[in-house]
């Protein structure tokens, strides 16, 4: 625009100029009168030329500031070239790997499609195993349900045992002073009784089987207290040198007047198998007696009790 400005300004001063020189040709004459008016004329043409100068001076700046844009664009140009090929190169690169990302993304969503319709038969099979689990968790309620009455039951049955046991505690307690008073007046009863002489350590006495018991683990002699034996005694069976047995120790467990039952210490031994009704031992009394024992009756014993 500035350089149409400038071409126009100095066209319009070169036509001003011919201008002139044809009117002072054409009226030389009547130049005299009119030098003033040629001198400011003159003047206006050089301050044209002033201004024409200035403004060529300004266009060559122009013109060389957009040189030098022209080529600072041209410069940006061939970056942006050199930069759309690494961005072209970028670009094709991310395209790929883009392709790429679609066939994973596809891989994944026909595995994920797999995994779902694997999920779903899971889900399936479950849903079969509850519905075949189901009378089985309504049994297991059922007897949860049960269980809860029997262990009402079993706690009113505990309550019915602790009741008996206080009531066989109080009988026992009846038993043993019915029993302390029996063995008191026996013992003050027996200090007026004369009992024969009793058999002492080492001395011997012949008995006759008089018969076996059921188990074969004892035997009745018709020998009783009048013979000197006494209930708990110790006896040492001792074989004659003809005798096919073998020596045992006996036990008085029972001792009358006129008759006693004697017990094998060995409980594996069988009199039934030794034995015969109305054979003849000899016995030796092994060593004293045990002392008679008080029965005493255990006042702490309960009932067991078993909830099952």
């Amino acid at each position: 625009m500035k350089n149409l400005i400038w071409w126009s300004c100095r066209i319009l001063a070169i036509l001003l100029v011919a201008s002139g020189l044809v009117y002072f040709l054409c009226n030389l004459d009547s130049f005299d009168s009119l030098e003033q008016e040629v001198e400011s004329a003159r003047r206006e043409v050089e301050e044209l030329k002033l201004a024409l100068e200035v403004d060529k001076n300004e266009s060559m700046l122009e013109v060389a500031t957009l040189l030098r844009a022209r080529s600072s664009l041209r410069q940006e140009e061939e970056e942006l070239k050199d930069n759309s090929i690494g961005d072209r190169e970028e670009m094709e690169a991310l395209e790929r790997k883009f392709v790429q990302l679609n066939e994973d993304a596809t891989s994944v969503e026909d595995e994920l499609q797999q995994k779902r319709a694997s999920l779903d038969e899971l889900l399936a099979s479950i849903r079969r195993e509850e519905e075949k689990q189901s009378p089985v968790t309504v049994r297991k309620e059922e007897l949860l349900a049960e269980l809860e009455e029997q262990m009402q039951a079993t706690a009113l049955k505990a309550l019915e045992f602790d009741q008996l046991n206080a009531e066989m505690k109080k009988h026992k307690l009846a038993r043993k002073a019915a029993s302390d008073n029996y063995y008191s007046s026996f013992e003050t009863m027996a200090e007026n009784v004369v009992l024969p002489e009793n058999l002492f350590f080492g001395d011997e006495i012949e008995v006759e089987v008089e018969s076996i018991s059921p188990s074969g683990h004892g035997f009745f002699i018709r020998s009783g207290q009048e013979n000197g034996l006494r209930r708990e005694f110790c006896l040492f069976m001792q074989p004659d040198e003809f005798s096919e047995l073998d020596p045992f120790f006996l036990k008085v467990t029972l001792a009358e007047e006129r008759f006693a039952f004697l017990e094998a210490e060995d409980s594996e031994l069988n009199f039934n198998d030794t034995l015969k009704l109305g054979e003849k031992l000899n016995l030796i009394r092994s060593g004293e007696s045990d002392k008679d024992k008080d029965l005493e009756l255990d006042l702490e014993t309960e009932l067991p009790y078993d909830p099952l």
